[in-house]
């Protein structure tokens, strides 16, 4: 099946994963609840930052960083991805590895974030 890509402007994807950042980041505060509610959302959206919380047992300041850049991240390289022709099979492994760190995140988070 070949897929048709309309034309895009790279910006606009950066620009996109911005938005979808700031939303992610709502929907994360507001289920956790200031430590009393639930971290599942936050896993989902940033396990790398969840998996910090094994060895360190809580969220430290450089994973909170990582965790408020990693959208824009994927929105450039999703939009270099686009700019050289190679949006499918980059966005696919960019979906695989996010995929891959939600599972270890659900694995060896620290129990308290569970």
């Amino acid at each position: 099946m070949k897929f048709v890509c309309l034309s895009v402007n790279p910006w606009s994807i950066i620009m996109f994963s911005v938005l979808v950042q700031l939303m992610a980041c709502l929907v994360t505060l507001f289920c956790a609840a200031a430590g009393h509610g639930s971290y599942i959302p936050a896993m989902l959206l940033f396990p790398i930052t969840m998996i910090s919380t094994y060895p360190y047992g809580s969220i430290l300041k450089p994973f909170i960083v990582l965790a408020m850049i990693q959208f824009p991240v994927y929105g450039i390289i999703l939009a270099f991805a686009y700019y050289k022709k190679r949006l499918q099979i980059i966005g696919t492994y960019l979906l695989i590895f996010h995929a891959l760190a939600i599972m270890v995140a659900m694995l060896f988070t620290n129990d308290s974030f569970r």
